[in-house]
């Protein structure tokens, strides 16, 4: 199940801010910031860290985030809070490292199966040429009446 964006921005803020184990804690507040700026520096950086990172599940969200850690503590060079071009480009390493899927999911269901076969012109059943079978084709919106015409004159048989 995909995070949504409360959860998300919850585990970027913990890992960012934490009092105890966050990656700020390591470096020091810019001088210049009070407490109500360096909170609005903070909720920034939670932004852009949250809003480069893909919709996913949790596993690979974490994934991303870990190496994102690795990636900023590699790239910093300041003893002071990182700056925005460099979190961000750890953000985007550590998305660009991320582990592709091998394999693009495929539907394997006979309705898309037999949509695909009508779309390209191809043999199939009687039943997804029926009223009923083609009715369920076209609702799931897998073919359209134009891919049906070849297959009757005049188009989609009528019930």
């Amino acid at each position: 199940m995909n995070l949504d964006f409360d959860t998300r921005t919850q585990l970027v803020f913990s890992l960012m801010a934490s009092k105890t184990e966050g990656i700020l804690t390591r470096y020091q507040r810019p001088d210049h910031l009070s407490d109500t700026a360096a909170r609005g520096v903070i909720n920034d950086m939670v932004a852009d860290i949250n809003a480069k990172i893909p919709a996913g599940e949790k596993d690979d969200f974490m994934a991303i985030l870990e190496r994102f850690k690795v990636n900023l503590r590699q790239i910093t060079t300041s003893r002071q809070w990182p700056s925005t071009p460099i979190i961000l480009r750890a953000i985007t390493h550590a998305i660009d490292d991320a582990p592709k899927p091998m394999f693009e999911a495929v539907d394997l269901s006979p309705e898309a199966i037999n949509g695909a076969r009508i779309r390209n012109g191809e043999a199939v059943g009687e039943y997804w040429i029926s009223p009923e079978g083609a009715d369920r084709l076209l609702q799931a919106g897998l073919i359209t009446d134009a891919d049906l015409a070849g297959y009757f004159a005049g188009g989609k048989p009528s019930e």
